[in-house]
């Protein structure tokens, strides 16, 4: 790699343990009055944490210790479960008490708060670039079950989502049942309520492996992968240059690609980047974890029961295919999924999503416009061959090495707060 990634030697989880909790009661012993303020909740429970089984310090941060320093794209977040909440996403908190705010309509004629307003778009275009005004995340709430889920992209959320609904809550189709709901960055009324319950409400997010997300990514609008990864933005910007020409784009609108590329640190951290959170899941762990969080959000009194998810029940709704699940054989028929998919009907969503893949490819063997003036270099798309010998993409790990290997400090460079944050690491030198 050039440079090896260092890491601290953590102390056994017993040390830990027993280090953070004396820290903990000389703060209580030397300022009693903390016991009684507004945030004495906060110290309790990071108390209870910490001797419960938390394998962070004061602030009630699980880690997972048996990580090795060279992370590869199999390996889940290191930070997971109960979290200690130290204040308001970093999103609520530039919204509240916005002045002016810019809207936009996207492609299917919705309304929607401009997170990624034209002039910075602008400023992208002409080689600025800086990070995005806003720190870009979904959030869900449900009041009857005192939730609150930060939707983050390429994180399982639309899976989740859809489970809560129909699985978890046990609502019927198209039948509100308090279940979650969009907050409307638009709605200043919502902003706020979700600001009031902040404290009160079990927020939760999911995390995942930071390399394998932005791979997730690729193929749309295909721009050359070497540059994909010093910059992934640069997928809102050939959507933006092409759309300018006239040309089919991945999707109607810019913004989603910008929205994409965000780091996860936006979905679970404040503005100054504390936790803001209570409890972070793994999509790598997903059936466990989901079950794991179920029993705790049970476990609350005064809150109506959610169901129990069955091992094994997880439907991926939001599953996009591609060449490698294709090939790969079903360990229990032996069929591929293509061969699958041909014994029985497809579900509309599945079927929109090919129509989109179809666009997709139009646009990226579309090198020029009617006026046949050509994109930028980094904007045209490159042949991969996955079978020629050389790579396998089917191998995600392989498009960090080799030819690649620049891609593994350029995107830990790029999201160096998901990094550390989520896996401990600190970015490695680029050359």
């Amino acid at each position: 790699m050039g440079a090896t990634i260092i890491r601290a030697v953590l102390p056994t989880q017993l040390a830990l343990r027993l280090g953070c909790a004396a820290l903990l009661l000389c703060t209580i012993l030397l300022a009693p009055a903390a016991l009684f303020s507004t945030d004495s909740r906060r110290v309790l429970r990071a108390l209870a944490v910490v001797v419960g089984g938390g394998g962070g310090c004061g602030d009630g941060t699980q880690l997972d210790t048996a990580q090795p320093s060279q992370l590869d794209t199999a390996q889940p977040s290191r930070r997971f479960g109960r979290q200690r909440k130290h204040g308001t996403l970093g999103i609520l908190t530039q919204l509240h008490g916005l002045q002016n705010p810019q809207f936009r309509v996207d492609g299917y004629g919705r309304g929607h708060l401009d997170l990624y307003p034209p002039q910075w778009v602008k400023e992208r275009l002409a080689g600025n670039t800086r990070e995005p005004l806003y720190r870009e995340a979904g959030l869900m709430v449900s009041d009857r079950y005192k939730l609150v889920f930060v939707k983050c992209t390429k994180t399982a959320g639309s899976l989740l989502v859809r489970t809560f609904s129909e699985s978890l809550c046990g609502c019927k189709k198209g039948t509100p049942c308090g279940c979650l709901s969009f907050v409307n960055f638009a709605d200043p009324a919502a902003i706020q309520h979700a600001l009031d319950v902040w404290d009160d409400y079990f927020v939760f997010f999911f995390a995942r492996n930071v390399y394998l997300t932005r791979m997730m990514d690729l193929g749309c609008p295909a721009p050359r992968y070497e540059a994909f990864c010093q910059d992934p933005f640069m997928l809102g910007d050939i959507c933006q240059l092409k759309s300018t020409e006239g040309q089919p784009c991945c999707l109607p609108f810019a913004q989603h690609h910008y929205g994409h590329a965000s780091p996860q640190a936006n979905c679970f951290t404040t503005l100054d980047g504390q936790t803001a959170v209570d409890w972070i899941g793994r999509v790598e762990r997903l059936e466990d974890d989901l079950a794991e969080l179920v029993r705790i959000l049970n476990a609350r009194p005064g809150v109506p029961k959610l169901r129990r998810p069955k091992h094994g029940s997880l439907k991926r709704f939001n599953y996009n295919s591609g060449l490698c699940d294709k090939e790969a054989p079903d360990a229990s028929s032996g069929k591929t999924q293509q061969q699958r998919q041909q014994q029985q009907p497809q579900p509309a969503q599945r079927r929109r999503r090919q129509q989109r893949r179809q666009l997709y490819a139009a646009a990226a063997n579309k090198q020029g416009s009617s006026s046949n003036k050509p994109l930028p270099p980094w904007a045209v798309p490159e042949q991969w061959e996955p079978r020629n010998g050389t790579i396998n993409l089917c191998d995600k790990n392989q498009m960090l090495r080799g030819k690649y290997q620049p891609c593994y400090a350029a995107f830990a460079s790029f999201y160096a707060e998901d990094m550390r944050l989520l896996h401990d690491l600190s970015p490695p030198l680029q050359h």
